[in-house]
């Protein structure tokens, strides 16, 4: 067992690997590259390492969201007067509401938040998926994952790391890469790598989606088996008289086909079921 850390034992179930690395510290500070009118806000800040060094007036407001009552508290004793705190898992955040509070009285208008974060690696695959539903109330979001996950995100078509959170992500976001993390920069050290990513909202999409969620269903059914053909694992929605329709060729896997190509087979479903 890890051994406490300002008094704090990082707890398992939450996920916890506190960012110790001052010069890590600085780079992704530098990254986030914070302004006076931003609203910022911070999931798991855990014992306040970025925190610290975003408060106002670094920024305009931040809004900390963290799980751990203990932590919790912390924030409450250490920066009660200069951030908002938001006791809660992450995945029942609306944030969409969230942008809404940031509003001055009697403006109805929402600001733009950036999403900064060192994200607990158990829930950070369904957490992105969850951050790209508020897409309107996002302008860019700086986060610390998993290296395998964060390979997964940036992954060009027809690599070995391609897969559905590829596409769906790259669908929504820009995505960069900023560097990687060895497990030494955090306390307690995690077994594996991290990385520090940038995902930018895409202000242009060449080949819009009509039905997103059929699109998610479409690519996880076609990476569920991805070794095998398009013509097998869609064979439950496309035959090849429409893979001919698409002009696409049923006898590849599925890391051949790029988003656009995912876009064009679940909008091709979508005018299907529309016209029945």
């Amino acid at each position: 067992m890890a051994k406490p850390l300002q008094g704090h034992s990082a707890r398992k179930r939450f996920g916890q690997n506190f960012l110790v690395d001052d010069d890590y510290i600085d780079r992704i500070i530098e990254q986030i590259a914070a302004h006076p009118d931003d609203h910022i806000v911070e999931i798991g800040p855990g014992l306040g390492a970025i925190t610290q060094r975003l408060l106002p007036p670094n920024c305009k407001t931040l809004t900390a969201i963290e799980i751990d009552n203990d932590l919790v508290e912390r924030l409450k004793n250490q920066h009660d007067d200069q951030i908002t705190i938001v006791h809660s898992d992450v995945l029942n955040v609306d944030f969409a509401e969230l942008a809404k509070r940031m509003s001055p009285a009697g403006d109805g208008s929402a600001p733009s938040m950036k999403i900064v974060g060192n994200l607990p690696y158990n829930i950070s695959s369904p957490l992105l998926f969850h951050l790209s539903r508020f897409m309107p109330s996002i302008s860019e979001i700086h986060v610390m994952l998993q290296k395998e996950m964060a390979q997964r995100i940036y992954a060009e078509s027809g690599t070995k790391h391609y897969g559905r959170l590829s596409v769906m992500m790259q669908y929504h976001f820009d995505v960069a890469l900023g560097f990687h993390l060895p497990p030494g920069a955090f306390h307690p050290p995690p077994k594996v790598d991290s990385s520090f990513i940038e995902l930018h909202p895409r202000q242009s999409i060449s080949l819009v989606c009509d039905d997103i969620e059929l699109m998610s269903a479409v690519v996880n059914e076609a990476f569920q088996q991805r070794r095998k053909t398009l013509r097998n694992t869609l064979k439950n929605r496309l035959k090849d008289e429409d893979f001919e329709q698409l002009a696409i060729d049923p006898s590849q896997r599925p890391d051949a086909l790029c988003v656009d190509d995912y876009v064009r087979i679940s909008n091709y479903l979508s005018a299907q079921q529309h016209n029945l």
